[in-house]
């Protein structure tokens, strides 16, 4: 595990201190399994991840990694739930900063998402049925062959304060080899500086790449990292991990307190 402390002194986030104690297990992937008749085949991730269509028009983008979900919507409210069978629950926050609660229930067929809101002041807003839209066309299952330019193969979440991450979880090396970029999807629920980092390295580290995005509004965006010329040369062994850092705030604040990363790993296959 490594920490990565963040400060904003030189206008950008800054990765220090690293500190190396073992290694973190790889992600693995399943092969799915075949849908029963009449029910949708689930996403990348679990079944409530996709993308979901409100009553009003507006829709949220959910990434599931295990029983955690996180979401955005199309008019900048973030989600965080908690799935537990075929009901998810937790909260929701406005663009404003405030914070309401909610949760789902989705139907066996899983194409709607009966939901129920309560409001940040605590009175009740009505129950509603979502519509499930697509799958989001980002992610995939197999990293072999994907242009890691356009896609985020075997996707896993990273949340830190308020930002989040959906970053690869296995990368495949002729991939890598063959791309200029790697694709992440970041997110802030206020005005932050994100920045997303790939490391190597166990007990010293390298920076494989790093993009510092800024946001000054509640919001999500596609970034790619950078690959450098010589990643025709690492090996399988090479250990890689994805870092998400934050300073709070659109300008950079030379007084901030230092903030912790989430620190995620990525597994390498040929």
């Amino acid at each position: 595990m490594r920490r990565i402390l963040m400060t904003a002194t030189t206008g950008a986030v800054v990765a220090a201190a690293l500190v190396a104690a073992g290694s973190a297990a790889g992600q693995t992937t399943t092969a799915p399994t075949a849908p029963a008749p009449g029910v949708r085949a689930a996403c990348v991730g679990g079944d409530f991840a996709g993308v979901w269509q409100r009553t009003d028009g507006s829709t949220v983008t959910y990434t599931q990694t295990g029983r955690v979900v996180l979401g955005l919507t199309s008019n900048n409210q973030s989600a965080r739930v908690t799935v537990t069978g075929t009901s998810a629950a937790g909260t929701y926050t406005l663009s404003t900063g405030t914070k309401g609660r909610f949760s789902h229930t989705i139907s066996p067929d899983l194409l709607r998402l009966e939901t129920t809101v309560t409001q940040p002041d605590g009175t009740p807003g009505g129950t509603t049925d979502w519509t499930f839209l697509r799958c989001d066309p980002l992610t995939v299952s197999s990293p072999v062959g994907a242009n890691l330019r356009l896609v985020i193969p075997a996707p896993q979440l990273a949340s830190a304060g308020p930002t989040s991450a959906v970053a690869p979880g296995i990368i495949s090396l002729g991939s890598l080899a063959t791309s200029r970029c790697v694709l992440v999807k970041v997110s802030a629920t206020e005005p932050a500086r994100i920045l997303a980092t790939i490391f190597s390295g166990v007990r010293s580290t390298r920076v494989f790449g790093q993009k510092l995005v800024v946001f000054t509004k509640a919001g999500s965006r596609r970034t790619c990292i950078p690959v450098p010329k010589n990643a025709k040369t690492i090996k399988l062994r090479t250990k890689l991990n994805f870092a998400l850092g934050y300073s709070r705030g659109a300008r950079p604040n030379p007084n901030a307190r230092p903030t912790t990363p989430a620190i995620k790993t990525i597994k390498l296959v040929p």
